[in-house]
C-alpha cells in the first residue's frame, strides 16, 4: 500500500535491537477472518495467519462488535514511522484482547521497580501506558516538593489510586516539605485521606512528618525523601528509626558508593536515573530562600540554579565556563541500567511532575524497555538479576550498554543528557553553561550563512514552488541563493534581521514544521556598552571586539533563537522536499525571527526542539472483566460483572420483564448493547448471556442498568483503605516528647554556658578561619564553632581556644558519603567540647562518643516533633531551619523547652552545596576529566589529619606536619595545607566566587570534604526580634562569620549583638548600626511575620 505523509510501511523492528523501541498503544479485537490490531491515529493491520503477518498491510475501518474466533498465537505487526518501532510480540489466547502480557513473579521480583511522576491526569495515564511500575504524585493542598506543578486534588485521591490499582500499579502520595507546628492538622487531614484511598507508600522530608504518620496509619509505608539527605548507611541506621522502608538517595553518590551503602543496608534503596539535576544536594538549597524568600524545602523552588552568574577569581571572570555554570545537564543513565541492577537497586525513579505527557510516556517507554532487556521480562520468562560487582567487570562490559540517547529520547525536554555524578564523583561533562532551558535533541552545526531570508515566504508542504527567494540563475550557488559578493561570504557571520538560510548537515532527522533553536553565542545589542577583547582558538589566533552591556541576564547569558521550519532545500541540487534524514546536507528557512537583530556564524550548534509528527501517547489499556447477563421472561434483568482480583458488582432491574408477543429479544441485541463500555477504564473479556422464554427486553433498560453497573465498578475498583487511629495521636506525640525532654533536660557542653541563665542566653560565633578564631577570642568571644577547610589548621584551633579558655566546638562537613567517618573520628580525637553535627550520621557517632551534640540548621527541623526525635537520638541542643520564621518559631516553643532551642541571628546563607566542582571546571574540559576525586583509603578521605599534607607543585612529595609559611613558599605553596589529592588544587588559590545577573559577587568556598558552598554576598540579620527572643527563653543565639570577612568588621559586629542581647540598645538601633557597617547591602531574616515593634509574649 503507498505510504502518505511520508509514512513508509516495512516490518517491525526488533525488539532486541540496540536501539530502544518506542511503544505505541494498541488495542486488540478479534474477528472471523483473522486479528486487528488498531493503533492510534495509525493506520491498521490485519493478518490472517502466523505466516502472513510480516507482508500484509491492508487498511480498516472501525472494528465490528464482539464476535468469536479462533485464533492461536500470532505475533502482531504495525505501520510505524521511521525511527519508531512497534510494540513487542504478544500472545493471544482464549479469543480475548490482553491487557499486558504476562510476566512471571519471579522475573518481576528481580527486577527494579520503574517508578515514574504524575503532574496531572494526562501524565498519570501516560505513566500507565509507557509501562512504568508505581507512580509518584502529589496534592495541591500542600507538603508537595513541586507546587507549581497542575497537582491532584485531595478528592481525587480515590480516583487516582483505582486508576493506578486498576492497571496494576502502585502510587506513592509525596509530602515531601517541612512542616511547621500550626499546619500537624492539615496533615493529619491528609494523611487519613491517603490511608482511605490506599495510598501504597508516602516520601516524606520532616522527621516529625514520618512520626505523625506512623502514629496515624501504622500500615503505611513510609519512604524517605531524597530531601532528608540521606547519603551513607550510617546515616540510614539512625533514619530507620522512624520505620522508614525505603530510602530515596541522593544524585550525587556514585555507583560504587550505592553498591557500598546496599552492602550495609537493608532498607529498599531507590536511586534517580532520568530527570533534571539540582546542583545543590536536595534538601540543603536556601538560594530561593534567600534571593526570593521562596522555600525550596517547601515547595517553592525559584530554580535560581539557572539564572545566569560569571565565575571569577579575584575579581577576573572565568569564561571557559559559559553563562550558567551552576545549571547542570539532565541525567539519563539509560545505558547504566545494567551496572544499577547488579549494584541492588530495588527502584529507578524518573524526575519530572512539572512535566507533560509526552516527556513521561517517552521516557518510561525507553527504561521500560531496557529493564526488560537487562531483567528478561519483555518475553515474560524467569530471569534473575545478576548478584556480581560491577568493579569487577571488565571495563567494556561494566561502562555501559552502548544506547543513543538523542534516539532514545529524541523529542522530549533535555537540556543536554549527562551521567551526572553516577560514574565519578567529578564527572566533566555535568555543566555545559550554555543555556539553562530545553535544548533539545543536536541537529548539527552551522557551516554557512548563505542569506538573510526577508522575502522568504513559508512553504506549504504540497506546494511545489521554491521555499527560497527569487534568484538570478546566471548568479546563484548551488542552493539557489545568490550571494551578496563576488567573495564566499558564506562563512562571514551575519547580523540578521530576518530569518537566514542556513546549510546544516543534519544529524538527526528533519521535517516541515519541526522546531529548531540555535544556540548563539553573541549577545543581543543592549544599546551603548563597552568593548571587550577576547581571544579565540581558530586556524589562526586573532582577537575580536564584542559590543557587551552592563552585568545583566541578557548580556552575560547566550541567546537562544530559532523558530519552526517552513523550507527544507537540498544542497547541491536545489530540490525542494518536506523532510530530511540524518547525514544529508540541507537548507533550511525558519518562519519567525526576534526584532532584535542577532549575529548569527558558522560554527553555531543547532538543536531540534520540536517534532511535528509525534503522535500523543496512547491511552492506558483497559481493565478487563467478565460479565454475565440473565434475562428471564416474568423475571427481573440481571447484569453481573466481575473484576480481575475477583470482586464484582450485580444490579437488576426493579419490574419483571414482560413476555414478547410478537419479536422477543435476541442474546445478540443484548450482547450489542451490554458491551458499549465506551470510554470507561472497563473492556468486556467474556461475555455471557442467558435468555429463558420469550422476554421483552427494553434497550433503555439495558442501557440504564449497564451505566449503574459501571457506577458500582468504578467504587468497587478503588483498593480498600487502611486502618487509622480513631483520634488525633498528635496530643499524645507532644506529651510524650515533653516527658523525654524533661528527663533528658539541657546539656551543659552543648547548651547555656555554666555562668548564664535563662533571661542572659549564650552568643555562640562560628569561625571558618584560624584568622577569624584568633579575632574572635580578642573580642571576647568565649563560645566558638570552628569550622575549617584546612584539616591541619584544626590542632592550631584548638590550641587557640585551650590559652584562652574558650569553650570551642568542632563542626562536621554538612553531608555524610561511605567512608567518610574517619574524618569525624579524627575531629573527636582532638577533644572538643562538643560537636556540632550536620546530619545524621555524625550526631549518632558523636552522642555515641559521649560528646554534646547540637543538631544544626542543616538537619531542617523546623517543629516541636522533629525537634524532640534529634533529642531523643542523643542531640542536646536543636538550631532552628533557615526556613523558619518568628510566627513557626513562637508556636514552636510552645510544646518545647526554649532553652534547648538555638537561634542563628546573623549569617551569611550558605545559598548552595555543591558537589559540583566549578573550580576544575573553570580549565578546559580535558583537564577537568583529567582530576580524578580525592584519594579515599578504606575509612574515608585521606584527610591531612591521617596523611602528610601534599603541595600540589611539589610532585606529590609529602612536607612536614609543622610547615610554616616561609617553607610553604619553598614548596611552591601558599602557607595553606593542602590535602593530599590528584587535583590541580584552583580553590586554594585566589578568591574565587559567583557574580549574579545584578553584579552581586557571592563567595565560593570548598569544605574539608572538598565540596563547594555558595555564600550569599550579603548578610541576614535578626538584630531586630534578638530581644523578644531572648525573651521567649531561647538558649542560643549564633553569629555566623562568612569565609574571607574582613577582620576589622568582627569585632564592631558583635558588639551590636551583645549590646541587643543584654538590652543596652532596642532592635531598631541594633539594625541602623548594622546598615552603617555593612553599606552594600544587609537583608532581614525571620521577616514577614511580625513586625519588629510587636510586644513580645509572656515566656
Amino acid at each position: 500500500m503507498p505510504s502518505q505523509r511520508g509514512e513508509e510501511h516495512r516490518p517491525v523492528r526488533s525488539v532486541n535491537e540496540t536501539r530502544p523501541a518506542r511503544r505505541v498503544g494498541r488495542d486488540l479485537f478479534y474477528t472471523s477472518h483473522g486479528v486487528k490490531q488498531v493503533l492510534s491515529r495509525r493506520k491498521e493491520a490485519i493478518v490472517s495467519s502466523r505466516e502472513e503477518y510480516n507482508a500484509c498491510f491492508l487498511k480498516v475501518g472501525t472494528p465490528p462488535g464482539w464476535l468469536q474466533a479462533d485464533c492461536t498465537c500470532v505475533a502482531i505487526t504495525a505501520t510505524v514511522k521511521k525511527g519508531v518501532a512497534a510494540s513487542r510480540p504478544c500472545l493471544i489466547q482464549n479469543k480475548v484482547p490482553l491487557v499486558n502480557p504476562p510476566v512471571t513473579t519471579d522475573a518481576r521480583a528481580a527486577a527494579p521497580e520503574l517508578l515514574a511522576p504524575a503532574g496531572d491526569w494526562p501524565a498519570l495515564r501516560a505513566t500507565i501506558a509507557g509501562g512504568a511500575d508505581a507512580v509518584y504524585f502529589g496534592l495541591r493542598a500542600g507538603f508537595n516538593a513541586r507546587a507549581r506543578a497542575a497537582n491532584f486534588a485531595p478528592d481525587e485521591l480515590g480516583d487516582v489510586m483505582a486508576e493506578l490499582r486498576g492497571h496494576s500499579r502502585r502510587g506513592y502520595l509525596t509530602l515531601n516539605t517541612l512542616v511547621f507546628s500550626n499546619e500537624w492538622p492539615a496533615l493529619e487531614k491528609i494523611i487519613r485521606q491517603a490511608a482511605d484511598a490506599g495510598v501504597d507508600a508516602v516520601l516524606v522530608q520532616d522527621f516529625g512528618a514520618a512520626r505523625l504518620i506512623r502514629a496515624v496509619c501504622p500500615s503505611l509505608e513510609l519512604h524517605a525523601s531524597t530531601q532528608m539527605t540521606l547519603a551513607s548507611a550510617e546515616s540510614i541506621e539512625v533514619a530507620q528509626r522512624l520505620g522508614i522502608a525505603r530510602v530515596v538517595l541522593p544524585r550525587e553518590l556514585t555507583i560504587e558508593q550505592i553498591l557500598a551503602v546496599r552492602r550495609a543496608c537493608t532498607l529498599g534503596l531507590e536511586v534517580f536515573v532520568h530527570g533534571a539535576l539540582c546542583v545543590s544536594f536536595s534538601g540543603q538549597c536556601a538560594a530561593s530562600l534567600s534571593l526570593g524568600g521562596r522555600s525550596a524545602n517547601r515547595g517553592q523552588c525559584a530554580q535560581a540554579c539557572r539564572l545566569p552568574y560569571r565565575l571569577l577569581c579575584d575579581g577576573r571572570p572565568m569564561r571557559a565556563t559559559g553563562s550558567y555554570p551552576l545549571s547542570p545537564n539532565d541525567l539519563a543513565a539509560l545505558d547504566l541500567i545494567p551496572r544499577l541492577i547488579a549494584a541492588g537497586v530495588d527502584a529507578l525513579k524518573i524526575e519530572g511532575r512539572m512535566k507533560g505527557p509526552d516527556y513521561v510516556f517517552g521516557v518510561a517507554s525507553a527504561y521500560r524497555q531496557a529493564i526488560d532487556r537487562c531483567t528478561g521480562g519483555s518475553s515474560g520468562q524467569s530471569a534473575v538479576a545478576p548478584t556480581i560487582d560491577p568493579s569487577a567487570l571488565p571495563h567494556e562490559q561494566s561502562q555501559r550498554a552502548p544506547v543513543d540517547m538523542g534516539y532514545a529520547f529524541a523529542g522530549t525536554f533535555s537540556r543536554g543528557f549527562s551521567h551526572g555524578w553516577l560514574e565519578c564523583e567529578r564527572p566533566p561533562d555535568l555543566v555545559a553553561g550554555q543555556q539553562p532551558g530545553h535544548r533539545g535533541q543536536p541537529l548539527g552545526t552551522i557551516e554557512a550563512v548563505l542569506a538573510a531570508a526577508d522575502d522568504a515566504q513559508p512553504v506549504q508542504p504540497n506546494r511545489k514552488s521554491s521555499p527560497l527567494p527569487p534568484r538570478n540563475k546566471r548568479a546563484t550557488d548551488d542552493a539557489g541563493v545568490r550571494p551578496r559578493s563576488a567573495t564566499n561570504s558564506a562563512s562571514r557571520p551575519r547580523r540578521c534581521t530576518a530569518p537566514p538560510a542556513l546549510r546544516i548537515r543534519l544529524s538527526a532527522d528533519l521535517a516541515l514544521g519541526d522546531g529548531i533553536a540555535i544556540s548563539c553565542v553573541e549577545p543581543l545589542d543592549q544599546g551603548p556598552a563597552e568593548a571587550v577583547a577576547r581571544s579565540k582558538h581558530r586556524r589562526q589566533r586573532k582577537a575580536e571586539v564584542v559590543q557587551r552591556s552592563a552585568p545583566t541576564a541578557e548580556a552575560i547569558s547566550p541567546n537562544v533563537v530559532g523558530g519552526r521550519v517552513v523550507a527544507i532545500t537540498t544542497f547541491p541540487g536545489g530540490q525542494r522536499c518536506q523532510r530530511a534524514a540524518a547525514g544529508q546536507m540541507v537548507v533550511i528557512a525558519l518562519g519567525r525571527w526576534p526584532a532584535t537583530p542577532v549575529t548569527i556564524r558558522p560554527g553555531m550548534a543547532v538543536f531540534k526542539t520540536d517534532d511535528s509528527s509525534a503522535q500523543p501517547p496512547p491511552p492506558p489499556e483497559k481493565m478487563a472483566i467478565a460479565v454475565q447477563v440473565r434475562a428471564v421472561a416474568g423475571g427481573p434483568l440481571t447484569l453481573t460483572a466481575q473484576l480481575p482480583d475477583g470482586r464484582g458488582a450485580c444490579v437488576s432491574s426493579s419490574e419483571p420483564l414482560v413476555s414478547a408477543s410478537r419479536r422477543p429479544t435476541d442474546s445478540e441485541s443484548v450482547a450489542a448493547a451490554v458491551s458499549r463500555f465506551g470510554d470507561t477504564p472497563f473492556a468486556v473479556r467474556r461475555l455471557e448471556v442467558q435468555v429463558e422464554g420469550s422476554p421483552l427486553v427494553p434497550l433503555s433498560l439495558v442501557n440504564r442498568l449497564r451505566r449503574e453497573l459501571i457506577a458500582i465498578l468504578l467504587e468497587v475498583r478503588k483498593p480498600p483503605g487502611r486502618p487509622t487511629c480513631p483520634e488525633s495521636p498528635l496530643p499524645e506525640l507532644r506529651r510524650k516528647a515533653q516527658q523525654t525532654l524533661g528527663r533528658t533536660g539541657p546539656a551543659d557542653d552543648a547548651g547555656q554556658s555554666s555562668d548564664s541563665g535563662r533571661n542572659r542566653p549564650s552568643l555562640v560565633v562560628l569561625c571558618r578561619s584560624i584568622e577569624q578564631v584568633a579575632a574572635t577570642i580578642e573580642a571576647g568571644g568565649r563560645e566558638l564553632i570552628v569550622d575549617l577547610r584546612d584539616t591541619t589548621d584544626w590542632v592550631q584551633a584548638e590550641r587557640l581556644c585551650r590559652q584562652s579558655h574558650a569553650r570551642w566546638m568542632a563542626a562536621v562537613p554538612r553531608i555524610h558519603k561511605p567512608g567518610e567517618s574517619l574524618l569525624i573520628e579524627r575531629l573527636l580525637e582532638l577533644q572538643p567540647d562538643g560537636v556540632l553535627a550536620r546530619n545524621l550520621a555524625s550526631l549518632a557517632l558523636a552522642a555515641s562518643r559521649g560528646v554534646a551534640v547540637a543538631a544544626d540548621y542543616s538537619l531542617n527541623a523546623v517543629n516541636e516533633l522533629s525537634a524532640a526525635w534529634l533529642i531523643e537520638q542523643g542531640a542536646s541542643m536543636v538550631t532552628a531551619a533557615l526556613d523558619a520564621h518568628l510566627g513557626s518559631v513562637d508556636q514552636w516553643i510552645e510544646h518545647f523547652p526554649a532553652e534547648l532551642l538555638e537561634m542563628v541571628l546573623h549569617l551569611h546563607v550558605p545559598m548552595f552545596h555543591t558537589a559540583y566542582c566549578p573550580f576544575s571546571a573553570e580549565s578546559t574540559r580535558e583537564k577537568a576529566a583529567a582530576c580524578p576525586p580525592p584519594l579515599r583509603s578504606p575509612d574515608g578521605p585521606r584527610h591531612n589529619l591521617v596523611t602528610p599534607p601534599v603541595c600540589p607543585q611539589s610532585n606529590d612529595r609529602p612536607q612536614p606536619a609543622g610547615l610554616d609559611q616561609k617553607d610553604a613558599q619553598e614548596h611552591g605553596g601558599d602557607g595553606r595545607r593542602i590535602e593530599a589529592r590528584s587535583c590541580l588544587a584552583r580553590c586554594r588559590r585566589g578568591r574565587w566566587g559567583l557574580s549574579d545577573r545584578l553584579g552581586i559577587e557571592h563567595t565560593l568556598w570548598p569544605d574539608t570534604a572538598c565540596r563547594t558552598t555558595v555564600f550569599h554576598a550579603w548578610p541576614q540579620s535578626a538584630v531586630e526580634w534578638a530581644h523578644r527572643l531572648a525573651c521567649r527563653g531561647i538558649g542560643r543565639f549564633r553569629i555566623e562569620w562568612p569565609p574571607q570577612m574582613p577582620i576589622e568588621k568582627l569585632a564592631p559586629t558583635l558588639a551590636i549583638y551583645r549590646d541587643v542581647l543584654d538590652g543596652r540598645c532596642d532592635g531598631q538601633t541594633g539594625w541602623r548600626r548594622l546598615r552603617e557597617l555593612y553599606p552594600s547591602g544587609l537583608s532581614r531574616c525571620l521577616r514577614k511575620q511580625h513586625r519588629p515593634d510587636q510586644p513580645p509574649a509572656k515566656a
